[in-house]
């Protein structure tokens, strides 16, 4: 009987290898890592301008402990919701590829790295608070998020959750916190408000309505209509953009004297933050009034697209080269492994 080649057992190898790869990026949500990254960094680049290889690395490590605990935990406890959302089938819960059972103890495994890599960075005890405030949050959130009479509370409660991370970050580059740290730690207590509690919320409007779960879009009146549309109430609309409003005033102000830029860098982050405003009210808008068949999923990638790039914008000039260039691959990197992604390289290796 013929053995297979040298080159034919690789080839299976790397394409067992790159199932396994996609179906742990989609058991994690691994694309939305670049946001969970960036938070304790930008946290660290509040406090000071250099930040060596081994904070950046202990950094991400506990990033991708707090997004595999909180991303994982949640999809156990709504893993009936999800059964109702078509474009969740494909994850390995709803499919049954992996036990719930299991699921969580990866989850709760996520706690104890996090504090061992804690304590590899020398953390104090205000590192180990903020870590405890990230998870506890998290999971307040995960367990009674879609299940509270006014569920905008617990919408908070995340906020809030991702907002320690940013602290942690800062006490763990070795400072306390200064007024930077502070705003940005209140910008991202809103940001995650809003995008859980209207972004979020919208998109799955359907399949939690038919779960029977309250979210922030239910309770402020908003409804499905259609196949595919949805209605949405002038109690919601004020919600999200007021809260819009708030982060405005928040990037703002941490432009505007907080931080320390060249003139002609500030000048050219001015008119990007604008930008990068005007385009979150647009994308607002757009999420509490699509258009028909609008591609809901690809508007709120671009309203998280904007917003991180605003960050980025705002804290990269200050950093070191390698500062900077951990901030561009944390926002990147995971992008990269994304169904997106993969179906582009796919196109593009076919006409090759």
């Amino acid at each position: 009987m013929r053995q297979p080649s040298r080159s034919s057992r690789f080839a299976h190898a790397l394409a067992a290898a790159g199932r396994y790869l996609a179906a742990y990026q989609r058991f994690v949500r691994l694309p939305a890592f670049g946001f969970t990254a960036l938070v304790p960094l930008l946290g660290a680049a509040t406090v000071r301008s250099s930040l060596p290889a081994w904070l950046i690395g202990g950094l991400l490590g506990v990033a991708l402990a707090f997004h595999q605990f909180g991303y994982v935990l949640n999809d156990v406890i709504d893993l009936p919701v999800d059964r109702l959302h078509a474009d969740r089938a494909g994850y390995p819960l709803v499919r049954q590829a992996i036990t719930p059972r299991h699921a969580l103890w990866f989850a709760l495994a996520q706690i104890p790295l996090a504090c061992v890599l804690t304590a590899w960075l020398r953390g104090d005890v205000w590192s180990y608070t903020w870590l405890a405030g990230g998870f506890a949050g998290g999971a307040c959130y995960d367990i009674w998020g879609k299940r509270m009479r006014f569920p905008p509370v617990t919408d908070l409660i995340q906020g809030l959750a991702w907002a320690c991370m940013i602290m942690y970050g800062a006490r763990i580059a070795g400072m306390r916190a200064v007024p930077p740290t502070w705003l940005l730690a209140s910008y991202i207590a809103l940001y995650i408000t809003q995008l859980n509690g209207v972004h979020g919320s919208l998109r799955d409007l359907r399949s939690d309505l038919a779960a029977g779960m309250r979210t922030t879009a239910i309770v402020l009146g908003a409804r499905p209509h259609g196949p595919r549309g949805y209605h949405t109430s002038q109690r919601l609309a004020i919600y999200a953009l007021g809260l819009q409003a708030a982060l405005s005033v928040l990037i703002f102000w941490l432009l505007s004297g907080q931080l320390s830029y060249a003139p002609a860098t500030a000048q050219a982050l001015a008119a990007l933050v604008v930008l990068l405003q005007l385009a979150g009210y647009f994308l607002t808008a757009l999420t509490l009034w699509p258009p028909r068949r609008a591609p809901l999923k690809a508007i709120v990638l671009a309203y998280v697209l904007a917003t991180l790039l605003g960050l980025i914008g705002l804290f990269a000039p200050a950093l070191d080269t390698v500062g900077r260039t951990a901030l561009l691959l944390a926002f990147a990197g995971p992008l990269l492994v994304s169904d997106a992604a993969g179906a582009v390289l796919g196109r593009v290796w076919r006409r090759t």
